[in-house]
């Protein structure tokens, strides 16, 4: 072949997978120990345990969150080109799932521009019994993102996982679900979404 400029161009919604630092971790979890406000009947989950985080949370956790975002967002103008660049993100609304035995996040997607997912705690249990799982899925606990239709060499599925500390920032109508899982231990992940302006 001779030498020419080669472009591959990707088709989708950006999906970033990254971790937060421990510390923040460990602060996510402490603050979240502490909700009470009820948020079940604003989400998609099967999960009795959701509860709403407030304003102080809030700002902790933009504050903690901004060099994610502005990578992101950064990332996102690069990739989609938009006519008028994103620069603004405003946290629209905060919440964390206990998830427990039998429980899941159907197919579902989000409201505002971005969604994200961290996980606070992931018990060895569950990580146990998805490496044991024999199926064609990657099994119980994992968090699955699907975009446009199967087609032949064309991904269009992610099914991963998660571990503690994981983050993952998507587009907030790109959908996505849980499995449940069978252990009899709690999995402890936030979520949120953001509104993205010129």
């Amino acid at each position: 072949m001779s030498e020419h400029t080669v472009d591959y161009l990707y088709f989708g919604p950006l999906l970033m997978k990254s971790s937060i630092e421990e510390d923040f971790r460990l602060e996510l979890l402490k603050r979240a120990s502490k909700l009470h406000m009820n948020y079940n009947s604003n989400l998609a989950g099967h999960i009795e345990k959701e509860y709403y985080f407030d304003t102080d949370d809030k700002h902790y956790f933009m504050d903690k969150m901004k060099p994610y975002m502005e990578r992101y967002i950064n990332d996102l103008n690069k990739y989609i080109n938009f006519s008028k660049p994103k620069k603004h993100c405003e946290l629209k609304n905060l919440w964390v799932n206990y998830m427990q035995k039998g429980e899941y996040n159907p197919p579902h997607i989000h409201g505002d521009s971005l969604s994200f997912v961290i996980y606070l705690d992931v018990p060895q249990e569950i990580t146990n019994e998805s490496k044991n799982y024999i199926a064609t899925h990657e099994g119980p606990g994992t968090i699955d993102f699907m975009f446009g239709e199967t087609m032949p060499d064309i991904r269009n599925h992610y099914n991963i996982k998660p571990k503690n500390g994981d983050l993952f920032l998507f587009n907030a109508l790109l959908k996505h679900w849980v499995a449940p899982f069978k252990s009899q231990k709690t999995r402890i992940s936030m979520s949120g979404n953001f509104l993205l302006t010129t």
